[in-house]
């Protein structure tokens, strides 16, 4: 993803989630499901980190960081000993990834998506709502819905939007299979 201009491979993807958002401009997406289970399977886990392999990249790991009912910090990138992290998963060191991903990964595949609330991405928050941000190497994109003040049409904006939220649901996703694989 590049920035606000960008189509992708998720491009299709996030055009279907939008088509499956209301009407109203603050409509809840696929991701908020899919972030209710990962807080659920990881409190039956006792666990506030988890970390799991990509599911569509070799030698690229996502990771997640959980302050419960606040924020979900989740990280995704590829690492220069890739062997390390196979190791770290299987002893389920899911701090140590997401600390490694954070610190020490491959800038240019690294994905931050900061999901304040721990709800899902949200397209536009209400009034006095946190907003959500997704960022990659070209740099971050704050959803607040004021596309105005970032020079951006509102149809970049929902491109931008559908693109982060497709690689959100995939990246959902893995870490669920892997919660409940370990478990």
């Amino acid at each position: 993803m590049t920035g606000f201009g960008s189509i992708s491979i998720y491009f299709i993807s996030g055009l279907l989630v939008l088509a499956s958002m209301s009407g109203t401009a603050t409509a809840q997406t696929g991701s908020g499901p899919l972030v209710q289970e990962l807080v659920d399977v990881m409190g039956e886990a006792g666990t506030d980190t988890a970390a799991a392999r990509h599911p569509s990249v070799d030698d690229q790991f996502v990771a997640v960081l959980l302050f419960p009912g606040r924020q979900l910090l989740v990280v995704t990138a590829r690492y220069e000993s890739p062997s390390l992290l196979y190791q770290q998963l299987v002893e389920k060191n899911y701090r140590n990834i997401y600390m490694d991903l954070q610190s020490a990964s491959i800038p240019e595949s690294k994905v931050f998506i900061d999901d304040l609330g721990a709800n899902g991405l949200v397209f536009v928050p209400g009034e006095g709502e946190p907003y959500d941000t997704f960022s990659d190497a070209s740099g971050a994109i704050p959803f607040d819905g004021d596309w105005d003040d970032r020079d951006v049409s509102e149809a970049e904006y929902t491109a931008s939007f559908q693109e982060a939220e497709a690689i959100y649901v995939e990246l959902l996703r893995a870490l669920i299979a892997e919660i409940e694989g370990s478990a």
